[in-house]
C-alpha cells in the first residue's frame, strides 16, 4: 500500500467508498466432483450468526478422513471469496483437501479492541471444533490442519499461527499485509484506516504489538512452529513487508517454502499462488487411512 502524508480529500472519500480497491475479482467456475456448500453458525462468543462456507470432494473413500485447510479472507471481501473469485475449489479440493472459509466483516480474524469483536477467539473455539460435526471426514487435529489468508487476512493467519503453533502444521499469507501492526493512517484509504484504528487501535497500540508476525517469528521455536508458505506478487505495494517476513523466517530456521507471481494485490494474482501453494502443502498435510 501506497503511504501518503498529506489528505487530499476527494480521493480519500472516493476510495474508502471502494474499500480495497485493489481487489480486482473474477468469477471461478463450478468445479467437477467438488461440493461447495454454505453452513450458519450461531457464535455464543460473539451472540450472533455468521456464515461459512465449505469446499469438499463428492466422494470420499470409506475409513479415510481428509486434512482441513481453512482460508481467510481480507478486507472488502466475505466467506465466499476464495471460492467464488479464485480456482481454490478446483485446484485445492481434488487434491484431497476439504476447504473451510469462515466469515469476519474487519478480515483480521483478531480478536479486537475493548473486547467488542473476539474473532479470534470464535475461530479457534467455535469455528474449527464444528468442523468435525459438520463434516465427519475432516482430519480436525494439528498435524492435518492448516491456515492459509488473504492480505489482512495473512497478517491474521501468520498472526494466530505463531501465537499457536499447537494449532495448525501449515500457515499460509498470500500478499498478506504484515506492517498493519506499524501502518500509519492512509489518507487515500479513509475507511479502512479508520477500521483498522477501530479493531486494533493506533500504531504501536498494545493489541498491534502483540499480533505482529514480523517480532513474534523471533519467539517462536522453530522445532515445533507450523511450516509456513508465503506468496507475493511482484507489483504489490506489500511485497517489501512479504519479503522482509520471508528473511526473517529463513533466518530463524522454520521450515518454509516461498514464491512469487505476476500482477498486484487482486484475486487473480492470488489465484495464482495456489499451485505454489499447493506443493508446499504436499509437504506437510496427508490423508488419513484408518
Amino acid at each position: 500500500m501506497k503511504r501518503v502524508s498529506f489528505p487530499i480529500f476527494a480521493t480519500a472519500a472516493l476510495l474508502s467508498l471502494l474499500g480495497c480497491h485493489r481487489m480486482k475479482p473474477f468469477s471461478a467456475l463450478p468445479a467437477e466432483g467438488v461440493r461447495v456448500f454454505d453452513v450458519n453458525i450461531h457464535s455464543t462468543i460473539l451472540g450472533r450468526d455468521l456464515p461459512m462456507r465449505v469446499a469438499m470432494p463428492e466422494t470420499i473413500a470409506t475409513n479415510t478422513k481428509l486434512p482441513v485447510i481453512y482460508l481467510l479472507h481480507g478486507y472488502a471481501a466475505n466467506y465466499t471469496s476464495f471460492s467464488a473469485w479464485t480456482a481454490a475449489d478446483s485446484l485445492l479440493v481434488p487434491k484431497g483437501y476439504i476447504l473451510v472459509m469462515p466469515e469476519d466483516v474487519s478480515g483480521f480474524y483478531l480478536n479486537q479492541a475493548g473486547g467488542k469483536a473476539r474473532y479470534e477467539d470464535y475461530f479457534l473455539n467455535e469455528v474449527i471444533p464444528m468442523v468435525s460435526a459438520v463434516v465427519p471426514q475432516a482430519a480436525n487435529d494439528r498435524a492435518h490442519r492448516a491456515v492459509v489468508g488473504m492480505s489482512r487476512g495473512g497478517y491474521g493467519a501468520m498472526s494466530i499461527a505463531l501465537r499457536h503453533p499447537e494449532e495448525f502444521a501449515f500457515a499460509g499469507g498470500l500478499n498478506s499485509a504484515f506492517d498493519i501492526s506499524t501502518r500509519p493512517f492512509i489518507w487515500t484509504e479513509f475507511h479502512e484506516s479508520l477500521m483498522t484504528n477501530s479493531a486494533l487501535g493506533p500504531p504501536g497500540s498494545p493489541l498491534r504489538s502483540k499480533y505482529n508476525p514480523m517480532t513474534l517469528i523471533h519467539s517462536v521455536n522453530p522445532a515445533t512452529a507450523p511450516f509456513i508458505f508465503l506468496a507475493w506478487s511482484k507489483d504489490d505495494d506489500d511485497s517489501r513487508d512479504d519479503k522482509e517476513f520471508a528473511q526473517m523466517v529463513e533466518h530463524h530456521g522454520v521450515r518454509h517454502s516461498f514464491a512469487e507471481v505476476n500482477g498486484g494485490h487482486t484475486w487473480e494474482a492470488t489465484s495464482d499462488m495456489l499451485p505454489p501453494l499447493a506443493d508446499a502443502l504436499a509437504k506437510v498435510l496427508t490423508p488419513v487411512h484408518q
